[in-house]
This record gives C-alpha cells, structure tokens and sequence, in this order.
C-alpha cells in the first residue's frame, strides 16, 4: 500500500483538514465528493471490494516535498493530449457535473510490473486530484469496472461476479446520463504487461470497451483518459469519443498531472514517442515477431516503428511526435548552414505563441535523404528537438545542432559508416506527419574506399564516385557504333546494369576490353589510397 500525501504537506491535489481519507471509507459506487466527510459502501455492495486503509505516511521532509513536487512537474510534461474535438477541454473548475468514470481514477496504475516497481513517498490519486482542483463544479464517480485481482466474496461464483460487472456498468451509464462531461479512465491492468514476457495483443480489455461504448450511447461528451506502459490500440472506438488523453503510467505525482491538464492549470506539452496503429498488423515487425525455435528475424531492417509506417504511407491513429496543446504556434525563417569545421549543422527557426495562453512547444527536426539514394533509407528521420516556452504572442528562435555524421548509413560492402553525397531535406515538424517547413541542403559524400573489380557489375561502377567518370571516359573514348547505340539504349542500360563489367568486356562490341577494365581498376585502387593513379600507356 502506498501513503497519499500527508496532512499538512504542500501537496496540490489534497484539500480536506482532516488529511486522506482510507479508501475503506470512499464510496465504491456513484457518489459525490465533501471535504472533510465519507459515505460507507452500501450494504450488499456489489461494486468493487475497496482496499485496506493505506498507512500515515510520516511527516514529510522538505527533500521529500521538492522530489514529489518533480515527480508532477516530470508527469505533467509526459501527458499527451492525442484528441480535442471542440475545444472540449479543459474543463471548467468552477461550474458544471463532472462523472469521473473508471477504477483506475482512484486505483491508478502509476508504474509497471517486475522490477521496475518502486515505493513510492507518496502517491497522487486522480479522482482525490480531480475533487481538490474542482473549485465549484460538481464532481462524482463511479467505478464502472473492477481490476483484475480483487478482492471477492469467498462464495461467489461466476454468475455472481456477471452481476456484479453488469451493476457497475449500469452504474456508470447512469451516472454519465446525468452529467454534463464524462471523464473515463481505461487501461491496461498491471497483469496485462510487465518484463519477462511480449503482450500478444494491443487491446484495451473488453469489459473497457463495451464500457465505453455504453456511456458514449448516453453521453457524447466524453473525455478518455488511459493509464497503460505501452501502446494501446484505439481504434475504432477514438472516433467516437471528442477527447483522448494519453496519461501512461505517470509516476507518484501523475494524479496531480492529469488533474491539472483535464482542468486546465497545466497545459499539455507531451509527444507521442512510439506510433499509434489502426491495428497490430500494421506494424513493421508483425510478421518477422516474435519468431521460431528461439531465434527472432528483424525483418524490419531500419524502418522501426514510425520509419516503417512513414515509410509504407500507412494509415495510423496518431503518428509519431504527435501532441496537441490548449494554444497553436507557428513556425518560420527555417534556415541551415553547416559549421566552420563541418562536422554539424547548425538548424535556426522561428517560433511564435499565436494562440491565448502560455504553453511548451516541441520543436522537431527531421532529415529525408537523396531523392536518388541508393540505399535503403527511411522517408525521414527524427534529428533532433528542442523545447520552448512561450507566452501569449511572444516569438523566439530556436536553435537544433545536427552532427553531419548522424546522417551516415552503415555500407556493408565498405565496412564504415558513410554520408551519401546529394540534395538533403531538412524539416521542422510538429510529428512525423505534420511538417511546417522544409529547406533543401547539398552535402558533399564521403569518398568510396571500394576497390572495383572486373567483377563488379555495370551499375556499381557507374555509380562509384570515381570509377564511374573514369568508365565513361573509356566508353566514350573507344566506342563504336554499336557499342554508343548499346549504351544509349535506356533499355539496353537497364538490361546491363547487371552485368559484371569482364562479361561486358568480352562482347565482340564492346568498346571497353578486358585490358581496359584492368587498367580502370587499378586506378580505382589508386586514387583510394591517396596516390596518383597510373599514366595511360598511350601517353
């Protein structure tokens, strides 16, 4: 058991003189919220047992105050606020009904599983946070389904148990039919995924979902709140809802968080880091996970997760980077110019405050590469980002530093890692589907260390830096007739881009002969190793 926060401490979401109140006392059904009072549970309660009274916490040090205080300020900039149709929040303090639907707004779930758990020096719950920051408005609750794991009657039994799921929801629907907003926390129950085992599935419970789909039916008003470590599928169901606030597993001082965001104190600032899909199968490991007879194929190469999805154009949910805020920035004057010593580039851009209050703007730098790359490449890769505050109207610019060796890809033939040479595109972004500005840059490629051979085919020694001018040069200096229709011949250069260059040498057409190649190798080899390449012997 986890103590709240002590009487007396400066704890945010705490209002009540009389400190916490054990959760044995809380209503476990629909009910409304009185400083300084608690309601019993009903005699014959079918609702969700309640937990054992937490422990008094001792009185709290002044080091413990300011790392609680850190702990809310960290979970507050986690909060992602994926959807706010109609502005719906935040939502007013001081007027209007509240129904807080959903165990998980008193029984957070606020960390993972194995051995990431942790105690805690005190913990924020939402709906004690949501009842503080109510300043006015009506704030009631109701649990609407129980965790896995609780507590049951020692001679229930499954018909039982269906009643009891059945009155929760009924209780919920209710309860959402008289309110003017519902807030609804879902999410994964802590059984669902932890270390030591993959989930099979990207799914919110299913009592959740008809939960949902029942208080939806009754009220359209609905904000949902998840609590989950990894993504969760929100599709079809995120189109039926006005607001979808992704809460994660915050930490002891989430409560206070997501109270401060749904009532608008905080303004959210939180970006997705992982893409949201439509369904599990779009993802770019889905058929390479998690393998057989103990090996895993990572067939997904380098298009991870959003590069994948980028990639395949696929439709998503919410993309990667993305986070919308109770205010709107703007973004101009992208500019990129390399550094003196060359080894980073040095990104400058101007963002603006355009909306009516102070918000967290993250600014995201992403790079396409060469539009006629011949390496896999993602569509574009996240580079860099930065953070700003902003004030209504204030506009400041902010600068990214990208090293030039981030963007190397690893050759395979060459052993190293090597920037290829063209036209790169800078872009700013508010995700990885939302670009604002995009500025071209030409970088000049690192030199090839490949020693071409005979064996090589047509098109890498077109394609190598230097060998490939130098066998221009010799096609074009010993050509015939039917050797320039050949390589003039776009169909003919297609059909031999595949060719060893000894094979092309032995054609009786050839204006490149098997001396020739030998020649044009050694001075590859040459100008690799920094020396001069061989004289012509015709010279």
């Amino acid at each position: 058991m986890y103590p709240r926060c002590a009487p007396g401490s400066t704890c945010r979401c705490r209002a009540r003189a009389d400190g916490p109140t054990p959760r044995s006392s809380r209503p476990s059904r629909a009910a409304s919220w009185t400083p300084g009072r608690s309601t019993g549970r009903s005699p014959g309660s079918r609702s969700s047992p309640a937990a054992p009274p937490r422990p008094t916490p001792p009185p709290p040090t002044r080091c413990r105050t300011s790392h609680h205080e850190l702990a809310r300020t960290a979970a507050e900039r986690c909060v992602v606020l994926l959807k706010n149709d109609g502005e719906l929040l935040p939502l007013a303090p001081d007027s209007g009904t509240v129904a807080v639907i959903g165990e998980m707004a008193r029984t957070p779930r606020f960390q993972g599983a194995g051995s990431s758990q942790v105690t805690p020096t005190r913990l924020d719950v939402p709906l004690d946070c949501l009842n503080a920051a109510a300043n006015g408005a009506s704030v009631t609750f109701a649990a609407g389904y129980a965790l896995p794991g609780a507590e049951a009657d020692a001679d229930a039994d499954a018909d039982a148990d269906a009643d009891a799921t059945d009155d929760l929801v009924e209780e919920a629907e209710r309860l959402a039919a008289g309110s003017d907003t519902v807030l609804l926390f879902l999410g994964l129950p802590a059984q669902d995924e932890s270390e030591g085992f993959d989930r099979d599935h990207i799914d919110l419970p299913a009592a959740q979902v008809r939960l949902l789909e029942r208080v939806v039916a009754v009220n359209p008003r609905v904000v949902v709140v998840l609590s989950n470590g990894g993504v969760v599928r929100t599709a079809p169901w995120h189109d039926r809802v006005p607001a979808l606030v992704e809460g994660w597993l915050l930490g002891q001082g989430g409560g206070a968080a997501l109270a401060g965001v749904l009532f608008g104190s905080v303004n959210p600032s939180g970006r997705l880091a992982e893409t949201i899909p439509l369904r599990l199968e779009d993802s770019p490991s889905h058929l390479s996970f998690p393998g057989e007879e103990g090996h895993v194929r990572y067939g997904e190469g380098v298009f991870v997760g959003y590069r994948g999805y980028d990639k395949h154009r696929a439709e998503v949910a919410f993309p990667f980077g993305h986070g919308l805020s109770y205010t709107t920035f703007t973004y101009s004057a992208l500019t990129v110019l390399p550094e003196a010593d060359g080894a980073r580039l040095d990104l400058r851009v101007r963002v603006a405050n355009t909306g009516q209050r102070a918000g967290r703007e993250v600014v995201q730098i992403y790079s396409r590469g060469p539009a006629d790359s011949r390496v896999a490449r993602p569509e574009r890769e996240l580079r860099g980002f930065a953070s700003v505050e902003l004030a209504p109207d204030e506009e400041v610019e902010v600068r990214v530093s990208v090293d030039r060796a981030d963007l190397a890809h690893y050759s395979e033939r060459e052993a190293k890692w090597r920037v290829e040479g063209g036209v790169h595109h800078f872009e700013v972004a508010a995700s990885s589907r939302d670009i604002r500005l995009t500025v071209p840059v030409t970088l000049d490629g690192d030199p090839s260390r490949i020693l071409l051979t005979g064996r090589h085919t047509l098109a890498e020694w077109l394609e190598h830096p230097v060998g490939g001018p130098l066998l221009a040069e010799a096609f074009a200096h010993g050509r015939t007739d039917e050797s320039a229709g050949a390589m003039a011949d776009p169909v003919m250069r297609r059909f031999l881009a595949g060719v060893p260059l000894d094979v092309i040498a032995d054609f009786p057409q050839s204006s490149v002969g098997p001396e020739d190649v030998i020649t044009l190798s050694a001075k590859v080899a040459a100008e690799a190793a920094g020396g001069e390449p061989p004289a012509d012997d015709d010279e």
